[in-house]
């Protein structure tokens, strides 16, 4: 299905190419992409392997990319107004990252390595969000009430947070833990494998103007921990070799909660690399489940929501405590969030460019 070309671009209206348009969507992409599963709230795109490749642990994926807000759709039981349909609400990105969808694919397609990516609009439930923080379900846009999350908030809306959370929230993060498990082969242990360094990459986007500030940077390149911040630097200096605008974490701070997402999985995959080492050296095989979950248990979450702002620290509490978090960075299993500016997502051309600096950056960097 074609998604329509029609988005919200600094108070403005543009319209991508009818040529554009006009292909299906396998056709937008510069390879070949292979879905593996779908449901309403996520889809889950393989690397390709051919048969020889296939089952060889030495061969699987080093990079697993993530994108949080690729979809506008709204599920089943969920409609706009039509005053937020006057006002475009759908197609702005107080409802989806214009352009992410199309940059995963591509980058999917091109590096054929996997992928999983929301299929639900940010505004029902935003994927990227601790729970506790107050947008995960954004109650207004722009002073704007949002008319499926009015008393999102209130005692009345427990019943509906919790719904949202078991259809959207966890499954797409359990599709994104499993992906760190099958494609980084965490199920098995195969030493040299593990021993060499992954990388969750988390594509968005952001707008070129935000609150009247016109923004020159074409590329924010995001990290959590200092262990990455190599990492963001050199994908920085190879952007400004091929005169691409990059900054560093910004539009936002990776340091700031903002990649909750991908920097979960990779501490979930970093805590299964420590249980299988561990069962490896007294000769057992590693458990058959994570036994440190990244996500809360479900007697937790009313009383994160209770706690408001103090929600995210008190999913650190349930994960593990510090000795265990800090085990969980130091594994060989990186994390970065690229952010891209959406109307340079719309130029094909540009996008195209990008892509290939992608990939020259991951094989230059050894994970592809």
């Amino acid at each position: 299905m074609m998604r329509k070309g029609l988005h919200h671009l600094s108070g403005q209206l543009q319209l991508r190419s009818a040529a554009y348009q006009s292909l299906p969507t396998c056709l937008r992409h510069f390879g070949v992409v292979q879905m593996q599963t779908k449901s309403e709230a996520f889809a889950v795109y393989s690397g390709l392997q051919t048969d020889s490749q296939k089952g060889d642990p030495t061969v699987s994926p080093r990079v697993l990319l993530t994108c949080e807000h690729a979809s506008n759709a709204l599920p089943s039981g969920y409609g706009w107004s039509e005053a937020e349909l006057e006002m475009d609400l759908p197609s702005s990105h107080w409802a989806f990252d214009p352009g992410a969808e199309d940059l995963s694919l591509s980058l999917s397609s091109t590096l054929n390595i996997p992928l999983v990516h929301s299929t639900v609009c940010r505004l029902v439930t935003d994927v990227n969000r601790p729970i506790g923080s107050e947008t995960m379900f954004r109650p207004d846009t722009d002073g704007h009430e949002v008319s499926f999350n009015k008393g999102i908030w209130g005692n009345e809306g427990e019943k509906e947070r919790r719904k949202r959370l078991s259809r959207f929230f966890y499954p797409f993060h359990d599709a994104v833990h499993q992906a760190v498990l099958r494609e980084f082969t965490l199920f098995d242990y195969y030493p040299r494998h593990i021993d060499t360094s992954k990388l969750i990459i988390s594509l968005h986007s952001f707008n070129p103007v935000y609150e009247g500030e016109v923004r020159k940077m074409e590329v924010g390149i995001l990290y959590e921990h200092e262990e990455d911040r190599q990492l963001a630097e050199s994908l920085q200096l190879m952007c400004r070799k091929n005169l691409i605008r990059a900054r560093i974490n910004e539009p936002w701070s990776g340091k700031k909660g903002i990649m909750f997402s991908c920097g979960r999985a990779a501490m979930f995959g970093n805590r299964r690399v420590i249980e299988m080492e561990e069962a490896a050296k007294k000769g057992q095989p590693p458990p058959s489940l994570p036994t440190l979950p990244v996500l809360p248990h479900s007697g937790e979450v009313e009383k994160m929501f209770r706690h408001g702002v103090e929600g995210e620290r008190l999913l650190h509490a349930v994960i593990a405590n510090e000795s265990d978090r800090r085990r969980g960075v130091d594994g060989p299993i990186r994390s970065l969030m690229i952010e891209v500016r959406n109307d340079r997502l719309l130029d094909e051309a540009w996008r195209y460019s990008f892509v290939t600096l992608m990939a020259e950056f991951l094989k230059t960097q050894a994970f592809v």
